[in-house]
């Protein structure tokens, strides 16, 4: 998962730990379920910062 922001690390940082494969690259293990969960937050996060970012 590409490109983890800043302020995403800041807010899930225990929990993306395990899958910080880079400076801003999440990955995660083939043979174990995704984390699902955390996936949403992220993508939730991004979209939040993204619409704050749109012009209206």
């Amino acid at each position: 998962m590409y490109p983890i922001t800043g302020r995403e690390k800041e807010l899930y940082a225990r929990e993306l730990k395990p899958y910080m494969a880079a400076k801003a690259t999440l990955q995660f293990p083939v043979g174990k379920p995704l984390p699902l969960a955390l996936v949403k937050k992220v993508v939730k996060e991004r979209a939040r910062a993204n619409e704050a970012k749109a012009p209206s």
